[in-house]
């Protein structure tokens, strides 16, 4: 059942739209900034999993890093390209997409920094898909290269509230402006609640986003679904050590609100730096 999907719409989740906009829970900038600290301004060649529209990569690419972002979305990777179309002729030149699964795509350059950010992770289901994007990302990487990761906070009351029958609690994240889509630009409304089953550990978030006209009238309410596998730290060092990854650094978020949550920055291990060789 975890490759099957649950709702008609669940590989349809990501809307460029409303990523631009943040509508819901958006990623922190605080997060963000961690990871700009640790790349440095040093020019490096970085490849970004999960890229979506480009929020990080341009970015690092306007800091002077020559990037490649891989996303399975062609839609996000779309919206991306006409961002980058838009840029100044030498930033563009460091810019480079792949439309492809995470575990399938085909990386011929090696990088100095891959990185995967906003619970990436999270959206591989099952054992053998993680250590496969493991295994995936330990190829595109130079042998002194790194991997950085995050996992996010996770609310310990609502994940209690997750586990409880119907009827459940409904959450919202408020309303954004400026939501730009081909039929005009909208507010958008996001409210959501979740299932979360212990035994497998998948937590699944089913959302609704209303998008509301200047009159305050609803123009579509759009439904979606999200899976996700909430990785203890252990778990995600394990299956990091198994592809020849070493925990090298770990940043918390919070150790009080959630152990688990934070940057993680891997090295490949000495002894898989001497195989590449």
């Amino acid at each position: 059942m975890i490759n099957t999907l649950i709702t008609p719409w669940e590989d349809q989740f990501y809307d460029p739209a409303l990523f631009d906009a943040a509508a819901g829970d958006a990623y922190s900038d605080e997060a963000e900034e961690l990871y700009f600290d640790l790349i440095g301004n040093t020019p490096r060649k970085i490849i970004e999993y999960g890229c979506g529209t480009g929020r990080v990569i341009l970015k690092l690419a306007d800091k002077g890093h020559t990037v490649t972002g891989v996303d399975i979305s062609e839609s996000m990777l779309t919206h991306l390209d006409k961002k980058i179309d838009d840029l100044p002729p030498d930033t563009r030149r460091r810019i480079k997409t792949i439309c492809a699964n995470g575990t399938e795509a085909v990386i011929k350059d090696s990088h100095h920094i891959a990185i995967a950010v906003d619970d990436f992770l999270t959206h591989f289901l099952d054992e053998e898909r993680v250590l496969y994007i493991f295994r995936q990302i330990a190829t595109s990487i130079d042998s002194d290269g790194c991997f950085i990761t995050d996992l996010r906070i996770r609310d310990t009351d609502k994940l209690r509230q997750a586990q409880h029958t119907y009827p459940k609690n409904i959450y919202t994240y408020g309303i954004v402006h400026g939501v730009h889509t081909d039929k005009g630009t909208f507010s958008a409304s996001m409210k959501y609640w979740e299932d979360y089953d212990t035994a497998s550990g998948i937590l699944c978030s089913h959302q609704t986003f209303d998008f509301i006209r200047g009159n305050g009238e609803v123009e579509k309410t759009v439904y979606k679904t999200l899976r996700q596998k909430l990785f203890t730290q252990q778990e995600l060092v394990t299956f990091a050590g198994m592809a020849g990854f070493d925990l090298r650094q770990f940043i918390p978020f919070d150790r009080q609100k959630d152990s688990n949550a934070g940057i993680y920055v891997f090295q490949l291990k000495d002894s898989f730096q001497h195989h590449r060789q």
